[in-house]
């Protein structure tokens, strides 16, 4: 049987690269399934296994469009100023210009930000956009 696995590891490593092998599940009364791997060019693997190629490419279109509203908001949320994200946050800002104070309030909201949910991280995005 084909893999797309090497000791462990996934043998599509080329940005922008799809491989795909098909197997018997015996557990499933011989259901045909492909296993699909896709290395986005940022450098990360997408994996699944469906039982259609159309679905696995679904399911990698899917991701893709979450990665790429993911680095939207990221982006966004990378542009805010204090006043900004100490409202989204309710972390209240040292206003005394001491720069250690201003850099434990970063890491603090960015802390925040990084522990929400994609879902969490749409909503927090879609609701401060209508507020501008």
């Amino acid at each position: 049987m084909e893999s797309l696995n090497k000791n462990g590891v996934s043998t599509t490593q080329e940005p922008g690269q799809e491989k795909y092998v098909t197997f018997i599940a015996g557990a499933f009364r011989g259901t045909e399934y492909f296993q699909y791997d896709y290395r986005h060019t940022d450098g990360e693997l997408f994996s699944t296994v469906a039982k259609t190629l159309e679905e696995c490419r679904k399911r990698r279109d899917e991701w893709l469009s979450r990665k790429n509203a993911l680095l939207t908001y990221n982006e966004w949320w990378r542009m805010l100023n204090f006043d900004e994200l100490e409202d989204i946050t309710g972390i209240e800002q040292d206003r005394d210009g001491n720069n250690e104070e201003d850099t434990r309030f970063i890491d603090a909201c960015n802390l925040f930000w990084d522990i929400k949910t994609f879902e969490e991280k749409t909503e927090i995005y879609h609701s401060h956009i209508k507020q501008e």
